[in-house]
């Protein structure tokens, strides 16, 4: 009897360790197939955010629900997304999305606002069609990463000409906002302490299409000997019959110093002078010439007076000017052959041969006796020229009507 039994009970638990074996290894195979199937359902793909690319493993079925799983917050009118929000997720797939920031844009002052998903300012720029060069000024500058509500400044440069002396002009690419000073560095210019400058203010900015306008002033000082003319002074002679002259001292031109400051100023149009006197300083003063004239009145008739008052003398009232040997394009020698030059004291008068025959001898009121020696382009009809020795007795001479005889 013991040993069936113990034989029963030993049956019976090997029943019961077969059954619990069997039962693990049900549960078991189960979970792998449910684990499998779940993840069967799991796709593992790259997300580009901005730019920047992330694995990730989903079991999203759309683009959609892909980026709602990665929290992103969509604006579908101005994000860029790439495969559409509709479509379906894909193992080993790539997604992309760009957020779009509003951003501020101004070219020369001209501004605009806009939606952009561009991640740096010169991807904007290139988006935009912008082009820029080296004289442009961008601000941020272009490798600055776009954010929201940024301001993008645009400074384009600007071209100026520049007048340099008597240089040829040159028209010179900046950026903006340069100065004048900024300009004149850039090109290496030096102005002296006399030279002028527009715009005077170096700090002053430029504008496009401005002049920048430099004369150069050269100034130096010298030093000049000038004659000064003397004075011609008459005395009354009642020894002399009157109409009658007599050079009592003869006249000596003086000199004078004067010293000068030159200042040239030449710019592109050319070069101009000026001389201001600084001082002067007489080196010789003038000598007056003095003339005695007569006032004697002569009661009896003399050889010579009967000559004037003969009936046969021609008496004219003519207009006189006088004339010097040493006047722009005189040579000193008249129509006759007299040297002017070689003999100042000669009395001579120029005119017209039609009214006054050359050689004639003359008497002229206020000059006295004289030869018709020369003739002059100036010199036609009732009209003389009465030679004096300098320019200051013509000048003091003047024009005037006189009393002229033509002696037989």
């Amino acid at each position: 009897m013991l040993p069936n039994a113990i034989k029963r009970l030993f049956q019976a638990h090997r029943t019961k360790v077969v059954t619990t074996i069997l039962t693990v290894f049900v549960l078991g195979f189960a979970t792998f197939f449910a684990y499998t199937a779940y993840a069967s359902g799991e796709k593992t793909l790259t997300l580009e955010k901005n730019g920047k690319k992330y694995s990730i493993t989903t079991r999203a079925n759309t683009v959609e629900e892909l980026l709602k799983e990665q929290n992103i917050d969509i604006d579908e009118k101005h994000d860029w997304v790439n495969p559409s929000l509709d479509a379906d997720v894909e193992d080993q797939m790539t997604v992309q999305w760009k957020e779009a920031h509003q951003v501020d844009l101004s070219v020369d002052g001209k501004s605009k606002r806009l939606w952009t998903t561009a991640m740096t300012v010169q991807q904007l720029l290139d988006q935009q069609g912008i082009k820029t060069d080296q004289y442009d000024t961008v601000k941020p500058e272009s490798g600055s990463e776009i954010a929201g509500n940024m301001n993008v400044s645009i400074d384009r440069g600007i071209q100026v000409s520049l007048f340099d002396g008597k240089k040829k002009p040159t028209h010179i690419k900046a950026v903006a906002h340069t100065t004048v000073k900024q300009l004149l560095e850039n090109q290496g210019i030096t102005l002296g302490k006399n030279d002028k400058l527009l715009p005077k203010d170096r700090n002053q900015e430029l504008n496009d299409d401005e002049v920048v306008k430099i004369t150069r002033v050269d100034k130096e000082t010298t030093t000049e000997t000038e004659p000064i003319d003397y004075e011609i002074v008459k005395q009354n002679d009642s020894s002399l019959e009157k109409g009658q002259t007599r050079v009592i001292q003869n006249g000596e031109e003086g000199q004078v110093e004067k010293t000068y400051e030159i200042t040239k100023a030449t710019d592109h149009k050319g070069t101009t002078e000026n001389r201001t006197l600084l001082k002067k300083r007489v080196t010789k003063n003038p000598k007056k010439k003095i003339i005695a004239v007569g006032t004697k009145v002569i009661q009896h008739q003399s050889q010579t007076s009967r000559s004037l008052s003969s009936s046969n003398d021609t008496v004219l009232y003519m207009q006189s000017t006088a004339f010097t040997a040493s006047c722009k394009g005189c040579n000193g020698i008249t129509s006759l052959g007299i040297n002017l030059k070689a003999h100042p004291s000669s009395k001579v008068i120029a005119v017209d041969p039609s009214v006054i025959p050359l050689g004639s001898k003359v008497w002229v009121e206020g000059y006295g006796y004289a030869i018709a020696g020369d003739t002059g382009g100036g010199i036609s009809g009732k009209k003389i020229d009465v030679f004096l020795p300098s320019k200051s007795q013509a000048n003091r001479w003047g024009t005037r009507t006189v009393k002229v005889k033509i002696l037989n």
